[in-house]
């Protein structure tokens, strides 16, 4: 797992520490919460002005496109997308600066979902969820309803792995 951080000033830096501090243990907790491999993954930590640049520049990769404005979610907490040749998770540093719990929780849930499209055709149906949503590729109904289906499905998965955040802080304390 490569951890980076873009575009921090220094007041969320203790962000940035956490999740380099908890990131290992924290991927081995998800791996065995989801029953999957972690795969190539990119761990990012930024602001939520830096989420769009990221994962539009990610997809730019792929797709040859990117929407920056689909991205610009005020708020939350962490983004977990596909890039080429992995996944890539994003936390945002304003959104978990209140406490080192939620950073943990953060941390747990997207390293879940990044263990999820390691699953067989998960990633390939997340690129093309991305590239019906951007207009590059249509969907049948039918196959919209089966992806949303499985994304509140994962959800679900990867909101039961927070009570794992406990667990966490006693693993790197």
């Amino acid at each position: 797992m490569r951890i980076v951080t873009h575009r921090l000033s220094g007041r969320h830096r203790s962000v940035a520490d956490r999740v380099r501090q908890v990131a290992d243990e924290a991927g081995r907790l998800a791996s065995r919460h989801a029953r999957s491999g972690l795969g190539n993954v990119e761990l990012a930590v930024t602001t939520g002005r830096g989420i769009p640049d990221l994962v539009s520049t990610a997809h730019e990769r792929i797709f040859n496109f990117s929407d920056w404005d689909a991205w610009d979610v005020p708020g939350v907490a962490g983004v977990t997308t596909i890039r080429r040749g992995g996944s890539l998770v994003i936390v945002n540093a304003e959104a978990n600066r209140g406490s080192l719990a939620e950073a943990d929780m953060t941390v747990i849930h997207e390293l879940v979902h990044a263990c999820q499209l390691t699953r067989t055709g998960a990633w390939e149906l997340a690129a093309r969820r991305h590239a019906h949503q951007y207009g590059i590729e249509f969907m049948t109904d039918r196959e919209v309803r089966t992806a949303e289906t499985q994304f509140v499905r994962e959800e679900r998965e990867a909101e039961k792995a927070e009570r794992l955040a406990s667990q966490l802080a006693r693993a790197v304390a």
